[in-house]
C-alpha cells in the first residue's frame, strides 16, 4: 500500500513538473516572439525613415532653389529695366527707385531692390521711406562683384546674412553687377531676401514632422534654421556634419543622394544647390523616427501578456482537470478495490452472469460449491447446466 502511494505520488510529480516545463516553454516563445518582431520593426521603422530622408529634403531644396531663381529672374529683369534707361541712371535716383519699386511688388519674400554705386554707396531703393546714404562696400558680395571688371561676367553673388537697421529683419542678400553702355562697371543692384520667409516655412515643417532643418552657406554657417521642440539650441549643428556640407561643394555635380549622419540620436541628410552655394539640412531625432514605432511596441508588448495571461489560465485550468480526473481515478480505484475485497471474502457464492447466461465472475466459494477448479473453466459453462430453470 506504502508503495502504491509512493507510485502514485511519483506520477503525480511527474506530470505537475512536465505541464510546468510545458507552460515555461510556451511563454519563453511568445516572449522571444514578441522580442523578435519588436526589433524587428524597429529596424525596419529606422531603415525606411533613412531611406525616405531624401524625399523632405529635396522638397526644401526645391523650395529654397525656386525662391532665390525667382529673385535671379527679378535681378535681372531689373538690370534689363535700368539698361534701357541709359547710363543716367545714377543720376536720376526717382527713376531707379520706379523701377526697382514696380520689379519688387507683389514679392512675399524680397524685402527690397537696391541700387549701389561704384563706391559701395546705396544709391537708390525700392523702400518708400528716404534712402539714406548707406555704405555697403564692406559686405562680402559687393567686394566680390566689385573687383569683376568684365562685363561678360554676369555672376549673382549670395552674401552673408545681415539685420536691416530699421525694420530689425534678418535678410539675405544676392547681388550683380551693373555695367554701362562701354561696358564700364558702374555699380551693383542688389536683392534682399526676407529670411522670416523661409523661416516660417521651415518652422511649420519642423513642427509637423519634429525635424531640425538648416539652410547653411559653402562655408558651413547657418543661414535659416528651424528647430523642434527636443533639440538642445546650446550644441549647435554638428560639426562632422558641418565638415561634410563644405566639402561637398567642393564637388562641381549636385549631390543626388542624401549624406546621412547621425549625432545624439538624430539622423541628418542634407542636399546642396547646383545654381547657388546654399544647402539644406534636414534632420531627425531617433524619438520621433520611432514615434509610431513605440505605439506599436506597446500594442506587442500587451497583446504579448495578454498571450501569456491567457496561456497560464489555460494551463492552470487544464491542472485542475487533471487533477480533478487523477482524484477521481484514485477514488475509483480505491471503491473497486473495496468491492473486490467484499466480493472475493464473501462467505456466500457469488456469481455473475451476463445477458447471453453466460458466467463472467465467481468469487472462490462459488468455484468450490460448483466444484469446479479453475475460472476460465466456469466461464465455458452455461448457467443451464446448473439449473433446469434457465
Amino acid at each position: 500500500c506504502m508503495a502504491s502511494s509512493r507510485n502514485k505520488e511519483g506520477v503525480k510529480n511527474i506530470t505537475t513538473i512536465a505541464m510546468i516545463v510545458g507552460v515555461s516553454l510556451v511563454v519563453l516563445a511568445i516572449m522571444a516572439q514578441a522580442w523578435w518582431s519588436i526589433d524587428q520593426d524597429k529596424a525596419f521603422t529606422i531603415e525606411t525613415a533613412n531611406k525616405n530622408i531624401i524625399l523632405p529634403v529635396r522638397i526644401l531644396e526645391e523650395h529654397a532653389s525656386r525662391v532665390l531663381q525667382d529673385v535671379s529672374q527679378t535681378l535681372y529683369a531689373s538690370k534689363e529695366d535700368l539698361k534701357s534707361r541709359g547710363d543716367s541712371v545714377f543720376q536720376d535716383e526717382a527713376s531707379a527707385r520706379l523701377v526697382l519699386s514696380h520689379q519688387r511688388r507683389d514679392s512675399q519674400f524680397l524685402y527690397s531692390l537696391s541700387l549701389i554705386d561704384d563706391k559701395g554707396m546705396l544709391w537708390s531703393s525700392s523702400l518708400r521711406f528716404p534712402i539714406d546714404r548707406v555704405d555697403l562696400s564692406k559686405q562680402d558680395q559687393i567686394v566680390k562683384l566689385s573687383e569683376i571688371k568684365a562685363k561678360k561676367n554676369q555672376r549673382m553673388l549670395i552674401g552673408s546674412p545681415y539685420e536691416s537697421g530699421k525694420s530689425n529683419q534678418k535678410l539675405l542678400p544676392i547681388a550683380s553687377n551693373i555695367y554701362s553702355s562701354n561696358e564700364q562697371l558702374v555699380g551693383q543692384i542688389q536683392a534682399d531676401i526676407r529670411l522670416s520667409y523661409f523661416e516660417d516655412f521651415y518652422d511649420r515643417v519642423a513642427k509637423d514632422f519634429g525635424a531640425d532643418i538648416f539652410l547653411l552657406d559653402k562655408s558651413g554657417h547657418v543661414v535659416v534654421q528651424a528647430l523642434n521642440s527636443k533639440h538642445d539650441k546650446s550644441k549647435g549643428l554638428d560639426a562632422f556634419l558641418v565638415t561634410a556640407v563644405k566639402q561637398s561643394f567642393d564637388q562641381e555635380e549636385k549631390t543626388e543622394d542624401a549624406f546621412i549622419h547621425k549625432s545624439d540620436n538624430v539622423s541628418y541628410a542634407f542636399l546642396k544647390m547646383k545654381e547657388f552655394p546654399l544647402a539644406v539640412v534636414y534632420g531627425r531625432d531617433l524619438d520621433t523616427i520611432l514615434f509610431d514605432w513605440s505605439k506599436r511596441k506597446e500594442q506587442k508588448i500587451y497583446f504579448a501578456f495578454m498571450s501569456i495571461l491567457l496561456t497560464l489560465v489555460l494551463a492552470s485550468l487544464l491542472y485542475r482537470k487533471i487533477q480533478s480526473l487523477r482524484l477521481s481515478k484514485e477514488k475509483l480505484g480505491e471503491s473497486e478495490q473495496r468491492y473486490r475485497m467484499l466480493f472475493e471474502d464473501a462467505q456466500d457464492g457469488i456469481l455473475l452472469i451476463n445477458q447471453s447466461l453466460h458466467f463472467v465472475e465467481a468469487n472462490q466459494n462459488a468455484l468450490e460449491m460448483l466444484a469446479v477448479d479453475v475460472k476460465t473453466d466456469l466461464f465455458n459453462l452455461d448457467i443451464s447446466e446448473f439449473s433446469a430453470d434457465f
